[in-house]
């Protein structure tokens, strides 16, 4: 073999070797683990950096990220039993994570391995798994739940990690442990009522309205029936309104009789304006109505 031929070879062996070489160095960022099998079976991890295999007799299996991932919830619309109805989850969502990705822990299957091994080899598709045990972990809460505490706490999206029941919590987290995660939280923002809970919800809110205008209005009558006592009082003993006024405010049992009676007037829709007893009378107030003013009026007599 001539030089020039023995230099082209040499070349050509250093080139393929060069190319070998490369083809087989892996980069692995920062939050990220691979897995490395050897004609099919799990040899090592490689860690953040860079590494290397053997091409053609091993591989890459699967590549693990170590951020907290998260998993949307309920993607095909379902609805969910209450305890006084039913309505559909909306932007439930589980976060998770890779529980130690680098040091082989046992989750109480007897077994050392790291998460990011269980995630790949102890469960066929872990996104699937935690979507089905925690979407069943909500439906299950949910159902102890009524419509309005569902809609309370779902304000802003709550965290039900915590609200679960402990045995519930407890299995999910061990069912995690083996699959290599660990939950972080489990969220929902909303969620949509059926048309006839909407219609039936809006009519309860309607009466509860219309309760609280009108025991806003009997609030506001009742102090403007008792500025017309106030006046009537004074008128009878004598005394300046103000008088009245400072001795109504120094004496509580006086303050109670004058507001249950001014309440007891309001609720008999009657109106006073405060001149006289024929008020009373004339509106059809007279017996128990005309003595208690008139021992209102004593009361004040005596101070």
């Amino acid at each position: 073999m001539e030089v020039k031929e023995m230099v082209w070879f040499i070349f050509v062996i250093v080139a393929v070797i060069v190319i070998f070489v490369l083809i087989g160095v892996k980069a692995v960022q920062q939050q990220e683990r691979r897995l490395v099998e050897f004609f099919g079976k799990y040899i090592r991890t490689l860690k953040p950096g860079l590494g290397w295999i053997l091409p053609g007799l091993m591989k890459i299996r699967a590549s693990i990220s170590t951020w907290e991932q998260t998993i949307p919830l309920f993607e095909t619309p379902v609805t969910v039993d209450f305890q006084d109805g039913s309505a559909t989850p909306k932007g439930a969502e589980v976060f998770v994570r890779i529980k130690n990705p680098d040091i082989p822990y046992d989750a109480g299957d007897g077994k050392m391995e790291t998460g990011v091994y269980r995630a790949i080899y102890e469960i066929k598709n872990w996104r699937t798994a935690i979507r089905d045990l925690v979407e069943n972990a909500i439906r299950s809460y949910l159902n102890s739940l009524t419509i309005d505490k569902g809609i309370t706490k779902k304000a802003a999206g709550f965290d039900l990690t915590n609200r679960f029941p402990k045995k519930e919590k407890e299995r999910i987290t061990n069912a995690l442990d083996i699959w290599g995660f660990e939950l972080k939280k489990v969220t929902v923002m909303d969620f949509d009522l059926e048309a006839e809970l909407v219609k039936a919800r809006g009519e309860v809110q309607k009466r509860k309205r219309a309760r609280d205008a009108a025991m806003e209005e009997r609030e506001i009558r009742s102090l403007e029936t008792m500025g017309s006592l106030v006046s009537m009082i004074a008128e009878s003993t004598g005394k300046t309104i103000e008088e009245v006024r400072e001795e109504i405010n120094a004496n509580l049992d006086l303050q109670g009789e004058l507001r249950n009676f001014a309440k007891e007037l309001v609720a008999r829709e009657m109106r006073i304006d405060g001149k006289s007893l024929t008020d009373i009378r004339t509106q059809g107030g007279g017996g128990e109505f005309e003595q208690t003013l008139l021992h209102l009026i004593a009361a004040f007599k005596k101070l």
